[in-house]
């Protein structure tokens, strides 16, 4: 019974979190399967009618034939109800997650108690227990929920039917029989239920951790491993999408090419570990600035792009200055072996401008590349 123990494993080893997560899926699920259920009860409704007939018709006694009435009824009733609501109890599932378990529960526990007392109901006329055993099975089958409450329905509608039985049974060794079957039947029941939760959590923590697999190869895709910043694949795409939409609505933006200086030399000289904490150093600094819609990434080695959205150059030119002064700060400090230098190039574009992107980063790289020589020409004299 080696599956059962990894089984009981599964139930205890997950976090409450997780637990909770699997739950509200189970029970939305499940919701579903009652709505299919009550659908098939209303379409049925013609035929349990007629068969209330025929019933009524051979001379079944007026107890038995009453009960049956009612409880037929009762169930269309409750599944028209139900359909009613569905919509409703559905409308904002995470909000009414408490009354979608409450509604479960309880029709869970009232199937199985409407098969109990058919059962029992019928120990007057035909002295069957189909009923009991069928709505036990397609319990265990449809609405699997969590075996420590199932446990509980089926151990206390098993009381109800036992009592029933031992009252309308008169004959020893059927009730005994009837019994011993009915018993057999629930703890099979509860088996299926326990062994269909189980594979059900599996596939639900195995998707969930083939999602997350997916979402970091996706990371991979379109992430700069070194920085955790947009690759140029990923980058390039998002700029050429709000570009695109810059064309269309009113909207302007400032696209500024970023060059590190002497990150070569920093390589050479202090080695390439050191070059990945002068480039993870400056995207640190650049980040502090950005707003959640700007767009910041690598274009490959030390060239980076930054658009900074819904700004003007002036406003831009503002923020460099202080990112400038942010810079002048860290050199002084000496944390660094070298001197942090970022050459820049900025590009104004509003709705209604002459030119393509491309033009665009070509002209922002030239201004960079002006900088940068005026900036070694600063250092060399």
């Amino acid at each position: 019974m080696e599956w059962i123990k990894e089984g009981l494993k599964l139930l205890i080893s997950r976090s409450d979190k997780e637990q909770l997560e699997f739950e509200k899926y189970n029970s939305l699920l499940v919701l579903r399967r009652i709505r299919l259920i009550s659908l098939a009860t209303i379409f049925l409704s013609v035929f349990w009618a007629c068969m209330d007939w025929i019933i009524i018709d051979k001379g079944a006694d007026r107890i038995y034939t009453t009960t049956l009435i009612v409880m037929h009824t009762i169930s269309e009733v409750a599944s028209a109800a139900f359909l009613i609501f569905y919509r409703r109890i559905t409308a904002n599932a995470k909000k009414n997650y408490r009354t979608i378990i409450i509604v479960i529960k309880v029709y869970v526990f009232l199937y199985i108690l409407f098969g109990a007392l058919s059962s029992i109901n019928s120990q007057r006329y035909t002295g069957n227990i189909y009923s009991y055993i069928i709505l036990l099975l397609i319990t265990a089958i449809a609405f699997t929920l969590k075996p420590s409450f199932m446990i509980w329905a089926f151990g206390v509608n098993h009381i109800v039917f036992f009592i029933g039985l031992s009252i309308l049974c008169k004959d020893t060794g059927q009730f005994l029989t009837k019994m011993v079957n009915a018993t057999i039947f629930t703890g099979a029941a509860f088996l299926l239920c326990f062994i269909f939760y189980r594979n059900r959590m599996l596939e639900f923590f195995y998707r969930k951790q083939l999602k997350e697999n997916e979402k970091e190869l996706s990371n991979y895709a379109f992430i700069d491993s070194l920085t955790g910043i947009l690759n140029r694949r990923m980058g390039s795409k998002k700029l050429e999408d709000l570009f695109k939409e810059a064309q269309k609505t009113s909207m302007e933006f400032v696209l500024c090419y970023l060059d590190i200086n002497d990150l070569k030399y920093v390589n050479d000289t202090y080695g390439h570990n050191e070059g990945d904490r002068y480039i993870l150093t400056f995207c640190d600094i650049i980040k502090d600035v950005l707003k959640e819609e700007d767009i910041f990434f690598r274009m490959g080695g030390d060239e980076f792009i930054v658009v900074f959205k819904d700004r003007n150059k002036e406003q831009v030119e503002n923020i460099w200055n202080g990112l400038v002064k942010k810079i002048h700060e860290k050199n002084a400090h000496g944390e660094l072996p070298y001197q942090i230098v970022v050459s820049h190039g900025l590009i104004y574009y509003r709705t209604g401008m002459d030119c393509s992107l491309e033009e665009m980063i070509e002209k922002a790289d030239i201004l960079m590349y002006k900088e940068k020589q005026i900036l070694k020409k600063n250092i060399n004299t």
